[in-house]
Formats: structure tokens, sequence, C-alpha cells
């Protein structure tokens, strides 16, 4: 009897699990904190399109900006990959520019093309400086950074608020305007309490006659009533000289405040129609230069908040310095 030999079956095509796929440490918390960087970027543009379009202070837009200045400074140390930092500042630029879809098509390319240029000197700036440094100094890196970034920013806001006073016809933000001359207002009542700015243009006129006239012997000798109608009349006159000098029509019982941002506002558009489109470019780079110039109080007031929360997220455990085999420092998750 022949016993039937039992062959075992075989599968040519070899199964195996499929491989499981890993992820680099801090792989999750990168892609978070790059969401969040953009984030900001959205609130950022968010808050200055309100400020330019009059329903958002200039205090809550400057806070925006602050919150996405230190996010995107603390990207520099936290995104290891210079590639996909770069698609990440392409992202931040888009969305602040998003909120001005209604502006030219040339100048919002304008806009991203200058920001994403300086941001991008900014980002390569800073990996040289840890890249050639054995310790990371915070302070340094961020300071070289930002002052890149805060060129970016400035030409990018000045870009963008552009159209929005050609329409108006007001060159002067008038928010930074009442900012500015509410600081000068407390300067001068420290030294000069009697000169009334915050009050009617006329009463500002007579209190600067009372002052001038309290030096002239002869009007000291005057009668108080004779006093008043001295000052009073020496203020008609004198309005009516600089309204005629600066070609407004001053209503002298307005704010003071008023009639001076009406006299800077008729200089500049009297310059426009002077110079036609030289004055933009005249009118970019004196605004450029002036927020420039505040600029670098803000960054360094940025940088020192963010040396703040990069401490704060080691102590925290999110990132970790540790010394490589070459005695370098390095940040990971």
């Amino acid at each position: 009897m022949q016993i039937p030999i039992q062959q075992k079956s075989q599968n040519l095509v070899r199964q195996e699990s499929s491989a499981k796929i890993t992820r680099p440490p801090g792989f999750y918390k990168s892609m978070v904190f790059d969401a969040l960087i953009i984030l900001s970027a959205l609130l950022f543009g968010y808050a200055y399109r309100g400020y330019v379009d009059g329903t958002v202070g200039y205090l809550w837009a400057f806070a925006a900006l602050s919150v996405f200045s230190v996010m995107n400074l603390l990207g520099v140390f936290f995104t290891k990959w210079f590639s996909r930092r770069f698609f990440v500042l392409v992202f931040e630029v888009a969305a602040i520019i998003v909120f001005f879809y209604d502006l030219p098509t040339n100048l919002l390319s304008l806009a991203a093309g200058v920001t994403i240029i300086f941001l991008f000197l900014g980002e390569l700036n800073a990996r040289q400086e840890i890249h050639n440094s054995l310790n990371i100094r915070f302070l340094k890196i961020s300071i070289g950074h930002l002052s890149k970034f805060t060129t970016g920013m400035a030409l990018l806001l000045v870009i963008l608020y552009y159209p929005h006073l050609d329409a108006q016809q007001a060159y002067v933000p008038r928010p930074a305007f009442d900012a500015f001359y509410s600081w000068a207002t407390g300067i001068t009542n420290q030294f000069y309490s009697e000169v009334k700015l915050s009050e009617s243009f006329r009463t500002l006129v007579e209190s600067i006659q009372w002052i001038q006239g309290r030096s002239i012997e002869e009007f000291r000798k005057l009668r108080p009533a004779e006093q008043e109608s001295t000052v009073a009349n020496a203020a008609d006159v004198l309005i009516d000289n600089v309204s005629k000098s600066v070609g407004v029509a001053i209503d002298a019982d307005r704010a003071a405040k008023d009639v001076f941002y009406d006299i800077v506002s008729s200089f500049l558009n009297n310059w426009k129609e002077k110079f036609g489109s030289n004055f933009f470019i005249a009118w970019v780079v004196t605004v450029f230069f002036v927020i420039r110039g505040l600029g670098t109080i803000f960054y360094w007031l940025i940088g020192m908040v963010s040396l703040f929360f990069y401490q704060l997220l080691i102590s925290f455990g999110f990132i970790h310095v540790f010394g490589e085999s070459r005695s370098k420092e390095t940040i990971d998750y």
C-alpha cells in the first residue's frame, strides 16, 4: 500500500509585514510650531488690515506684530531644515497679504517679494551664526535676524498702507499722528504748562500770546480787560496769517490737534500734485526710515522677550540643549 506523501504548500510570494514608518524625534512638535507661526502671521495680517480700515486700534496691531515677531524668531532655532523653513517663510508672508486681496496684483507681488527677500536674508544670517558658533548665543543670533526681519516688515507695512493713504488723500496715518501729538503735548506741558495744546486752536494761540505779552513791559501795564482784548486781536491776526501762509481755511474753534493734522495733510497733498509719481518714492523712503528707526528699539525688545520664552521652553523640557562631540551646542526636541 502506497502511502501518499503530504506536500507542504508554498507561497511563491514571500509575505512580510510592512515596515513601520518612524518619525524623527520632534517631528510633531515642529509641525505644531510651524502651524502656530503661520497662525500668528494670519493674526497679524488680520489686525493690520483692521488698522488700515480703522476697525482695529494701533495697540492691537502692534501686539499682533509682536506675537508674530517672537514666533518667527523662535522658528529660526526650532526648525532644523532650511528648505522647510523657507516654505514656512513664504506661507507667513502669504498669510499676511491675503487680507489685502483687493489691492493691485503688482503691488501685492512687490510687497511679498521684498518681504520674502529680507526674511530669507535674516534666516540665512541667523543660521550661519548658529553653524559657526560653538555656543548658542541667543541674543547675538536674534539681533542679526531681527534687523533684517524689521526691515522687511517696515517695507511691507508701508507698501500695503500706501493705497489707503492715496485714496483718502491723507499721507500721515491719523492714529500715528494722534499718538505723536499726545506724546509731544506731554513733553511740552512739562516745560510750558501754560501752552494749551490739548484745547482749541484759538485757545492755543491765545495762550502763546499771553506768554509773549507777559515778557513785554507795556503789556504788563495794561488793565486786565485791555490785556484780554490785545491778546484776542493778536490771536485773530496770527490765525489769519497762518491760514494764508499754509493755504488752509482754519476753523479756530476746532481742536488744535485737528487743525495741525489738516495743515500737515495739505502740505503733503500739495507736494503730491507737484511731484506726481515721484512723491510715492519719497513718501515710502521717508516713512520707511521713520519706522525702521523706531524698529531698532522694537527688535531689541522682541529679542529680550523671545529669550524669556526660549528659556521657559527649556525649563519645561519642550526643547533640550546639549553638546555634540565637537563641543557645539545644538537644539533638539
